[in-house]
């Protein structure tokens, strides 16, 4: 009996089930506005994504493409295998090693983001209410983290 479900015990024995292209059609883009407009990319389909996947190294990526049924591309994720819990002490410390004073996460939220601005403020960054326009035209802030 074949199955299309992708295990750990499949993936251990061909790790290149995980860095190709297993399924992408072409869509019509973002089926709701609210995750159109906080996604990183202008669209969800086929050039999106292989544009998407070209820009990382795939060697240290788990990469995937969520479609539904009806071959709607609806999410795109990206895990890094070198991200672990306490990289945000660990760059803390490299930028104190270097004498950096402040991480700044620029153009890091969507000023209606109020969800991500939470997240940066639990983080300990504060985040600037100067507004800026990013290269996508949206209106963002600047997160800081002082690190003194």
């Amino acid at each position: 009996m074949s199955t299309d479900l992708l295990t750990l015990d499949l993936i251990a024995q061909n790790p290149t089930l995980v860095t190709q292209t297993i399924h992408l059609n072409k869509t019509t883009g973002s089926e709701k506005k609210r995750t159109r407009r906080f996604a990183t990319y202008p669209s969800y389909d086929l050039q999106c994504a292989q544009t998407y996947y070209n820009e990382i190294n795939q060697n240290e990526t788990l990469q995937m493409v969520a479609i539904t049924e009806n071959g709607k591309i609806i999410a795109l994720f990206k895990f890094n295998f070198h991200l672990v819990e306490f990289d945000i002490k660990r760059y803390r410390k490299y930028a104190k090693r270097l004498g950096k004073k402040r991480i700044i996460a620029w153009a890091g939220v969507l000023i209606d983001n109020e969800q991500a601005i939470r997240f940066y403020e639990k983080n300990n960054f504060q985040i600037s209410r100067e507004k800026y326009i990013a290269e996508d035209g949206y209106e963002c802030y600047d997160g800081i983290l002082q690190l003194s």
